[in-house]
């Protein structure tokens, strides 16, 4: 196989970034936390929970991730 090939296939392949990998945690347990609460905690309450939890974030990233997950707590 000739090297160009090898490493044009090596840099063309889809990396998951440190990012992405964090992102899908955090939605992980926000929709842990959010379904315990029984979909009454709103992104500040979440992040309280979170932070006694010992998940380091902040509100502003938990209410974007929440958007992307297409929740919203009960009124």
């Amino acid at each position: 196989m000739p090297s160009a090939t090898f490493f044009n296939y090596h840099f063309r392949r889809v990396k998951v970034t440190q990012k992405e990998i964090r992102d899908n945690y955090l939605k992980e347990e926000i929709l842990k936390v959010f379904n315990e609460s029984q979909q009454r905690f709103g992104s500040n309450k979440i992040y309280i929970k979170l932070a006694t939890l010992g998940i380091k974030t902040s509100q502003s990233k938990v209410a974007t991730l929440m958007k992307e997950i297409g929740i919203k707590s009960k009124q």
